[in-house]
């Protein structure tokens, strides 16, 4: 299986057996989002998918895991009338950051915004919305 570009706007469903009696031997879960840089700590079989849901932002992703993958564009930032999602760059580190912006909520997969809850990114995303 090929990994993902960074990017790609991806629907991902990912193949685990399941061990509960009496249930389907197999269960299926579906990721939806944008494949992000990976952290330094990501294996060379594995890819990060920002999911938008600020209580589980970011998804790490096995490719031997991998049951189906859509590509719903490679470029596209809309996901839905309702969700938004910017690539932000950091002009101190060069990094590039994930934003979300969901029911007049942003959220972002920085560090910063984790522990405070607002970084630069999120901010520059909400000042271009509101047409600063």
């Amino acid at each position: 299986m090929q990994i993902p570009k960074v990017g790609s706007q991806v629907i991902v469903t990912t193949k685990y057996p399941n061990n509960l009696l009496g249930q389907d031997p197999i269960r299926y879960f579906t990721t939806r989002g944008m494949v992000v840089k990976s952290d330094p700590w990501v294996g060379p079989s594995e890819f990060m998918v920002a999911t938008g849901n600020p209580n589980f932002p970011r998804a790490v992703i096995h490719s031997s895991k991998v049951h189906k993958i859509e590509y719903l564009s490679g470029q596209a930032t809309l996901i839905d009338s309702s969700k938004r999602i910017f690539k932000v760059s950091s002009k101190s580190s060069g990094k590039d950051y994930i934003v979300t912006f969901e029911n007049g909520k942003v959220s972002c997969t920085c560090t910063g915004y984790g522990y405070r809850r607002t970084c630069k990114h999120s901010v520059k995303v909400s000042d271009h919305l509101k047409g600063k």
